[in-house]
């Protein structure tokens, strides 16, 4: 395998650290505006990513051996759900999510120690190698309240008020996967679907 660096992979890609590890390249831009629905996702978000994580052999960051990806997580094309900053993924997608906007897809480039570091991720990534991702933002939803931050009335009604900003649509669909998964009936299932997505009166 080649020891390529992030900045030999994706040469007019956007160094993320100042020191040339995590470098991002745009291919589709996201959602323009900087607002709470548009994106970047604050810390604590919960992000819905579409990825493929790649060991390169190569200076094409689209080839190589996939060891990861949202399809095989979710054993199809369903996005991957997980709490931005909670360490679920590498820390250069961590990186890159943060500053991303809804609907954005990049390829990234992740030196080893914003990667899988010197352990590697055997037998796919060895150790002290770049990987590759590729990875879109498709949405997400940011915290009630900011992570550390007290539970008070006005905490609840801001986190409430930012929920509203992104529409009832768009609100109820995170709250589905809340639906139990225990035995029920499809009647039931249907009433409970019926009900989260049913406008607040």
């Amino acid at each position: 395998m080649l020891d390529l660096t992030p900045r030999q992979l994706l040469p007019d890609g956007e160094d993320l650290t100042g020191d040339g590890a995590v470098v991002k390249l745009i291919t589709v831009p996201g959602s323009a505006g900087g607002s709470p629905t548009t994106g970047p996702p604050p810390p604590g978000s919960v992000v819905k990513v579409r990825f493929v994580g790649r060991a390169v052999d190569t200076l094409d960051c689209t080839s190589g051996v996939v060891f990861d990806s949202s399809a095989q997580r979710m054993e199809g094309d369903v996005p991957f759900r997980a709490h931005l900053g909670k360490g679920t993924f590498v820390a250069g997608v961590e990186l890159a999510l943060a500053g991303m906007a809804r609907g954005e897809t990049a390829l990234l480039a992740c030196a080893a120690e914003y990667a899988y570091g010197a352990k590697g991720a055997l037998p796919e990534v060895a150790p002290h190698v770049t990987v590759a991702y590729e990875v879109t933002l498709c949405t997400f939803r940011p915290p009630l309240v900011a992570p550390g931050t007290s539970l008070t009335s006005e905490s609840r009604m801001a986190g409430a008020a930012r929920l509203k900003a992104v529409g009832p649509t768009a609100s109820s669909m995170w709250l589905l996967p809340l639906v139990t998964t225990a035995p029920h009936s499809a009647r039931g299932f249907r009433e409970s679907v019926a009900t989260l997505s049913r406008p607040a009166s």
